[in-house]
């Protein structure tokens, strides 16, 4: 694992790297190809929560928390396109093109793990892993996934979910197409890179906090600063 260090990305940059990179490895055949982020969601231990649990609670059990990731999803605008049982994938600047989509993204991973802190049915703590990523993904309304009105597919999506289960309990992994994307100075600490896809290695950051510094409006969310953790001896100042 790479040392701990505070790296500031600022991130006005366009995405004409992410298109090149991801159109020039091809895609799904879709009615729409789109540069997104993509946030994958997993509560750890969904098992060992529920295991001992009649149906019906074990139900309510995963109910309550699939309502809270949608809940920190649907506060910033994104739309939850997939479940699986004890989490899903959620997409961020599409139907709605936000420009900010990531900063939206790292707003709602941040909520999904800061207001989780809770005791399950067995005694131990609920907690997510949770994985960002950007880039070109093939969107198709009406998907097969009968929860969902739409269904993506794509690189992007299988990189998010790789750092979602290569994240720690409790963490946010963040690659470095979502980083840059971020519009608002990003504080991150890097961790080694990983070969999510084949021949291409993904660059990766956890994110360690966020504190929001306004909200305006329902269509930005650009003016948010990153606070990370005490040892960085920093703390940006606000604009």
């Amino acid at each position: 694992m790479a040392q701990d260090r505070l790296v500031v990305i600022t991130s006005h940059r366009a995405d004409r790297n992410i298109r090149d990179q991801t159109m020039a490895g091809g895609g799904a055949s879709t009615a729409e190809r789109n540069i997104i982020t993509v946030l994958a969601v997993d509560m750890v231990g969904s098992t060992r929560h529920i295991g001992a649990c009649d149906p019906d609670d074990a139900r309510a059990f995963l109910d309550h928390w699939l309502d809270h990731i949608r809940s920190a999803v649907d506060r910033v605008g994104g739309r939850i396109v997939h479940y699986a049982g004890d989490g899903g994938i959620a997409i961020f600047g599409w139907p709605s093109a936000f420009e900010d989509h990531a900063d939206r993204a790292c707003v709602a991973a941040w909520d999904i793990q800061s207001h989780s802190k809770a005791i399950g049915p067995g005694g131990n703590p609920v907690t997510f892993r949770v994985g960002l990523h950007s880039g070109l993904v093939g969107v198709r309304r009406g998907g097969r996934n009968a929860i969902a009105r739409f269904d993506v597919a794509g690189a992007t999506v299988h990189v998010a979910a790789k750092l979602q289960q290569e994240s720690a309990p409790g963490e946010v992994l963040v690659s470095g197409e979502t980083a840059r994307l971020c519009r608002s100075p990003l504080d991150v600490t890097p961790q080694e890179a990983t070969a999510a896809i084949p021949d291409r290695l993904i660059e990766v950051y956890r994110l360690n906090a966020i504190k929001i510094r306004s909200w305006i409006g329902s269509t930005s969310l650009r003016c948010f600063v990153n606070d990370f953790r005490a040892q960085a001896a920093r703390t940006l100042p606000l604009p």
